[in-house]
């Protein structure tokens, strides 16, 4: 919710902006009708809006309606970065990493499974390529469906050298961590593994949302 009225905020000060000061401001029409969508899709709660395709591209109406968002997502992720000083990712559990978006050179060696959980991001184009690589677009701040998180836990079972990412690796991958290793019972409870997990991984926070969809996932068939 919080995602999605700051960005129909910010789209609405851009179209006002634009139509009082007329001319060359007409322009800022363009990233207000960005910005307006990307708020609706998270309202919505509607990772589809944001074009991300099953192969892990992002579809050609996509970077022309919501180029000026994508623009934003990649110059913050480049600055963090470059500028950030955690890991490409970490061990959270034997054969388990979280980690930020990553290169192709920085997957760590014996990962058989990529697990790509962004919406707002392209994979590059040699994790694409990867066998095992799987996309589950998912908006920031958010986790998957219920359902759609057990059908992960059902195909992540049992995997060693599995990959999960998000953008920056602290929350969206987190939660899909704590799910797994809450299947293995390597804690009692989503804080108890979520502070475990920190202890690998310095930096990550699920937010009550996130903790919840894990609650009802464990609480529902098959957990």
């Amino acid at each position: 919710m919080r995602y999605g009225l700051t960005f129909l905020v910010l789209s609405a000060s851009l179209a006002a902006l634009a139509f009082l000061a007329g001319g060359a401001a007409l322009a800022l029409l363009w990233p207000a009708l960005s910005f307006g969508l990307v708020g609706a899709a998270y309202l919505a709660r509607r990772p589809a809006l944001l074009g991300k395709q099953p192969d892990g591209t992002q579809a050609a109406w996509a970077l022309v309606l919501l180029g000026p968002y994508f623009l934003l997502t990649w110059a913050v992720w480049r600055a963090e970065r470059a500028l950030g000083r955690a890991d490409c990712a970490n061990e959270v559990a034997p054969g388990l990493w979280v980690g930020r978006r990553p290169l192709a050179h920085e997957l760590p060696a014996g990962v058989r499974l990529v697990v790509d959980m962004t919406a707002e991001f392209p994979a590059a184009a040699a994790v694409r390529r990867h066998p095992g690589y799987v996309c589950v677009p998912t908006l920031d701040g958010t986790g998957p469906e219920v359902e759609r998180l057990r059908e992960l836990l059902a195909r992540l079972r049992g995997v060693d050298g599995v990959y999960l990412h998000c953008a920056s690796g602290r929350g969206r991958s987190a939660t899909l961590a704590t799910a797994l290793l809450l299947e293995r019972e390597l804690a009692a409870d989503v804080d108890a593994m979520e502070a475990r997990i920190r202890q690998r991984r310095p930096g990550i926070r699920l937010n009550a949302a996130q903790r919840e969809l894990l609650r009802q996932a464990r609480s529902g068939p098959g957990t």
